[in-house]
């Protein structure tokens, strides 16, 4: 693998379906209109000589030095739910939120099993997609989904007397539910919230890892009615069932439940009390073990939870059946030598017109690191990935003609909620922005002042 060049290959389904452009309303495939639209999903990968496997690509995600990596600069709103459980978006944008157009489009993005929007993956799409046209950006508004109970990120209070403590921000977890890769009622009333704020927007789905199946499975569940225009994904999958890594992410997940589960109020009425036992008693275990002892449980709403088994949850969540359904525009990166991500479907299925598949024979789990043209440093890198997702994104928002009927908004304040008449689970109050932070270059460390 050293110095070499990783094979590109695009999947698409016998057929693909057909788009309408917007400048000349001409009807093409969706494989030609990537072919026209993203030319840089066709330029070749090229990880760099010491990052030769998918482990050192992986490894690299968490160890790497990523000051090169743009600021961005996020306004917190929370939603309370109808579960009580609690949300937390994170809006940035190239100006102030209120002096954004209202028709601006809107990057929604999911991050993964533990992350938040600090992530170096989600900063480095949403610097470029979310920069002012000024700057060498697209202008758009993005809002990042932070899963319930995941750490967004550590930043420093400001004053006038300057800074003076270093605080953490997490989202709480304030119901006896947390999250997993099948559940979406939560990716769903977000949805919901954006509509409702920004009936114009066209809404461009994006996420990763375990996001990624979350992001998919909502696409499939919903089809025609689908609020997002498109979806892009990247390192999708539901079975993260590979040993070397499984106990480290198992570990990281243990963490954010016993650190919340003071506050998710009756936690025994879903989660046995045994089960909770055997959590403090090992210290690391597999997320195998993981969906065993707790997501079968609480990783979302009842019914469907809980699952009798394990192998019965993971079945429920896999995304794989629901890519047929899909029924926007919808593309998904993997890399076949990812550590964790076991297995990508391809072929595609004859149903699956909406939908291709990006594989690269390297690149690790959200790496795809490679030298740029022209780098900063001996040890600057980039995400071959990001230029493909940045020009999937601009094109699926300003070159495409969505030629799904436009629905209404049916809701209906329920208790102080905002509910969906359309399913009654789906349901949230609040999103009042709370404060402003900055991811730093260096530790995700910013500055914050109330609005």
């Amino acid at each position: 693998m050293f110095w070499s060049t990783s094979t590109v290959t695009i999947h698409s389904p016998p057929v693909s379906t057909l788009v309408t452009l917007r400048d000349t309303n001409d009807e093409i495939s969706l494989r030609e209109f990537i072919e026209s639209k993203c030319p840089s999903i066709f330029k070749p990968f090229r990880p760099t000589w010491w990052l030769f496997n998918g482990h050192l690509q992986t490894i690299y995600c968490a160890v790497g030095n990523f000051s090169h990596v743009g600021q961005v600069r996020y306004e917190r709103r929370y939603l309370s739910l109808l579960d009580g459980g609690t949300l937390g978006l994170d809006f940035t944008g190239p100006h102030q939120q209120d002096e954004i157009r209202k028709d601006t489009p809107i990057v929604v993005v999911m991050h993964g099993l533990t992350g938040g929007s600090y992530e170096p993956y989600v900063r480095t799409i949403l610097s470029i997609t979310c920069a002012s046209v000024e700057n060498g950006g697209f202008g758009y508004r993005g809002v990042v989904v932070n899963f319930r109970g995941c750490k967004m990120f550590a930043y420093q209070v400001g004053t006038n007397a300057g800074i003076t403590s270093v605080i953490g921000a997490d989202v709480p977890a304030t119901s006896p539910q947390l999250y997993s890769a099948g559940h979406t009622d939560d990716l769903r009333t977000a949805l919901l919230y954006l509509s409702l704020c920004y009936p114009n927007a066209k809404l461009i789905g994006l996420a990763f890892s375990l996001g990624a199946n979350v992001m998919t499975r909502y696409l499939g569940e919903e089809g025609q009615n689908s609020k997002l225009a498109s979806g892009c994904v990247l390192a999708c999958g539901s079975y993260f069932n590979r040993n070397v890594y499984s106990k480290t992410m198992g570990q990281s997940f243990r963490r954010i439940l016993l650190k919340n589960s003071p506050g998710m109020g009756n936690l025994y009425d879903r989660l046995p009390e045994h089960e909770m036992q055997w959590v403090l008693q090992h210290e690391r275990f597999t997320i195998t073990e993981l969906d065993e002892h707790v997501i079968r449980f609480i990783g979302g709403s009842s019914p469907p939870f809980p699952f009798p088994s394990a192998w019965a949850y993971k079945r429920w969540a896999s995304s794989h059946e629901h890519v047929k359904s899909i029924c926007v525009p919808f593309i998904a990166f993997n890399a076949l030598d990812d550590p964790v991500v076991s297995n990508v479907p391809v072929p595609l299925p004859e149903e699956a017109k909406h939908t291709l598949i990006v594989t690269t024979d390297s690149g690790g789990h959200l790496g795809w690191f490679q030298r740029p043209a022209r780098p900063d440093s001996l040890w600057h890198m980039e995400q071959w990935t990001c230029h493909p997702v940045c020009e999937w994104i601009k094109a699926t928002a300003e070159d495409l003609v969505d030629p799904r009927p436009l629905r209404t908004q049916d809701t209906e304040l329920v208790g102080g909620f905002v509910t969906s008449k359309d399913n009654p689970n789906i349901g949230y109050k609040g999103g009042i922005s709370t404060s402003q932070i900055t991811t730093s270059n260096e530790g995700m460390v910013g500055l914050v002042t109330s609005l």
